[in-house]
């Protein structure tokens, strides 16, 4: 990961440098990512808190979904989930609005884990069920698994 993170850093300092303000967010939502998965929780959410905010000022709207998701899953680790919520919540006005079915389903399995995670199981519980709908049409058996196992779940505790 070290690797990766000096070549991200290098972008990012060439992208500031530049004003190029596209590749600034691809750089620091790379840098988020390798942060997260080294557990720097607050390091990731400012890096791809930074990334989301780039996203939004340039209007790049085709990734607005999928930054907001990842600023809300560090949100949920860090136990912020009234911030988390609200992120999980745009997200899906956003992949709505693009319309992309992926995406959608992308953004819903990852709200409806988080509130199982937190024991919100009637809340979750139709995110889950459009994300599982959304994988029988794209045929993505990963996600049909989570949904399903986590549909059990709700059934087993409710």
């Amino acid at each position: 990961y070290d690797s990766a993170l000096e070549i991200f850093q290098r972008a990012e300092s060439i992208a500031r440098q530049h004003d190029f303000k596209h590749d600034l967010s691809y750089a620091t939502r790379h840098i988020g990512f390798v942060y997260q998965f080294t557990d720097r929780l607050e390091q990731a959410l400012s890096a791809l808190q930074e990334s989301l905010d780039l996203r939004i000022e340039v209007g790049f709207d085709i990734f607005l979904a999928m930054s907001y998701v990842a600023v809300a899953n560090i949100l949920h680790r860090l136990e912020r989930h009234d911030e988390a919520k609200s992120h999980y919540t745009r997200a899906i006005e956003s992949a709505d609005e693009m319309g992309f079915n992926r995406t959608r389903m992308i953004v819903r399995v990852n709200f409806g884990q988080a509130l199982v995670e937190t024991e919100r199981f009637n809340e979750a519980q139709p995110y889950l069920l459009e994300a599982k709908s959304l994988a029988e049409q794209l045929n993505h058996a990963g996600v049909l698994k989570v949904t399903g196992e986590l549909l059990d779940k709700i059934t087993q505790t409710v």
